[in-house]
């Protein structure tokens, strides 16, 4: 690990501002990207001129990337850079520098897949709390999208790719369904059926995007089907009520 000044530019699209903390807030709650070669960002940790200096703590608290997406992986605070082997493997917490109030400061993520051989829509969630109030919360989720026609190198001679990526997994309330489809296809029905096939809810969407609340659901796993207008299944996948 080393310090270092973070001279990284966003290089995904313009994402809503969300503001998760009365003491801190980040830039972007969700950034999802579509991964077409190494992508360095700043998801920058703002504090308020009317709240005080403080650290932010912060944590991997969810992921299901494949393994070898992990080591291409890494996130940065106003102080330090981590690896994998921190973040990931040893699920410790990371501790930044001083956030001074009224600035707005670095928060950094990297991203390399060029040497990665799965291919699919996967997530990470970081937790990020005030270090002297660790009930002052707020989450950072990366979705990432990479199909081997993203222009990688290994379009796999141009095969239409889908991706489901179902986050947070396991889930407590709303569970987020993205559905990504490189012909352009979009979901009309989401479903979800118990595990011995029997339908709990259909959803009606319209976009590749959608939350769903699951606080109906009693825990378990359960599966997910997103259907076309025709009817077709164009992804499925399963997910854990808590």
């Amino acid at each position: 690990m080393k310090k270092f000044t973070l001279t990284m530019l966003l290089t995904v699209g313009c994402f809503l501002s969300i503001s998760l903390a009365q003491s801190f807030s980040v830039q972007y709650s969700v950034v999802p990207i579509t991964y077409t070669g190494r992508i360095y960002g700043l998801n920058n940790i703002t504090v308020p001129a009317s709240g005080s200096d403080l650290r932010i703590q912060w944590n991997v608290l969810s992921t299901d990337f494949p393994s070898d997406w992990l080591i291409g992986s890494a996130f940065c605070d106003n102080s330090l850079c981590y690896d994998y082997n921190t973040i990931y493997s040893t699920a410790s917490t990371q501790t930044s520098g001083i956030y001074h109030a009224g600035t707005t400061e670095a928060f950094g993520y990297g991203i390399d897949l060029d040497n990665a051989t799965t291919y699919g829509t996967h997530y990470v969630t970081l937790l990020l709390y005030n270090q002297a109030i660790p009930t002052d919360v707020a989450t950072q989720t990366y979705i990432i999208d990479y199909g081997n026609n993203n222009g990688n190198g290994n379009n796999g001679g141009g095969i239409p790719q889908e991706s489901l990526c179902l986050f947070p997994n396991p889930v407590i309330d709303n569970l987020n369904v993205s559905y990504h489809n490189s012909n352009g296809e979009v979901p009309t029905l989401i479903n979800i059926y118990s595990l011995d096939g029997r339908l709990l809810s259909s959803t009606s969407v319209t976009g590749k995007n959608t939350a769903i609340n699951t606080v109906h659901l009693q825990s378990g796993i359960y599966v997910v089907h997103l259907l076309s207008s025709q009817g077709a299944i164009l992804a499925d996948g399963k997910f854990t009520r808590l």
